[in-house]
């Protein structure tokens, strides 16, 4: 990686996508943060590059929110979806590499628009729980992560269906990114889709990342979750339309 672009204002854009990602990320357990990171970066590097950087962050920075999550999860609820989403989660990746770059950058931006305007509006999935739905949702969830690197929504709507509480539907969605990131990681590195500058990136975001991510833990217990998340969903669009836009 050039010096030019590690004191480039592209890299501090990339540096506060992260920094505002991970303040989600430690607040949700992982839901919705990566619709900020995701559409900076693959704007400013495309997605080839974009989506297993931010694969390998998220599966580096899960281990911080693994120790109070452990404690609140049902393993029977959790485990189809994971397994599941492991599965597709190939499929994404080739999808990723096989569509054009242009394409796949409006895709990232769109998605990101598109999820947040569904969690703002409160919708939830009304259906029956087990094993099947379970299975589609962590299957949607898996194709999502490896293309946009978007796979959080599908499974946090089916999540907060339930009767479950905040903690529990917290610590399920943690056990469920673990899982899928890594498996996303063992697949970008199988593919040899890292190279040295997305190494280096991913090198100089992980210590910001991973304090924001850190705080965003904190936050989870002192702040009002309904306010923390319309706010940071509306910031997530406005950056998405405008990314979607250039």
């Amino acid at each position: 990686m050039s010096r030019e672009f590690l004191f480039s204002t592209d890299m501090a854009l990339i540096i506060i996508a992260f920094l505002a990602s991970g303040l989600v990320r430690g607040f949700t357990g992982g839901a919705g943060a990566n619709f900020l990171s995701a559409p900076v970066l693959a704007a400013i590097i495309g997605p080839r590059e974009a989506v297993p950087i931010i694969l390998l962050l998220n599966g580096v920075t899960n281990f911080q929110l693994l120790t109070g999550a452990v404690q609140h999860v049902r393993w029977r609820e959790i485990l189809p979806i994971g397994i599941a989403a492991a599965v597709t989660l190939p499929l994404g990746a080739w999808a990723l590499f096989a569509v054009d770059e242009d394409l796949m950058r409006r895709a990232v931006a769109g998605a990101a628009i598109l999820f947040a305007l569904v969690l703002i509006s409160g919708w939830r999935y009304r259906g029956r729980h087990g094993i099947g739905v379970s299975v589609a949702a962590g299957s949607a969830a898996g194709a999502l992560a490896g293309s946009v690197s978007l796979g959080g929504p599908p499974v946090f709507l089916y999540l907060m269906s339930g009767p479950d509480n905040a903690a529990t539907n917290r610590a399920h969605f943690v056990i469920f990114a673990v899982v899928l990131q890594i498996v996303a990681i063992a697949v970008f590195f199988a593919a040899d889709a890292f190279s040295a500058r997305m190494l280096w990136i991913s090198l100089i975001v992980l210590v910001p990342f991973s304090l924001a991510t850190w705080v965003g833990t904190k936050l989870f217990y002192v702040t009002s979750e309904q306010v923390f998340r319309r706010a940071s969903l509306w910031g997530m669009v406005a950056v998405s339309l405008a990314i979607l836009v250039l």
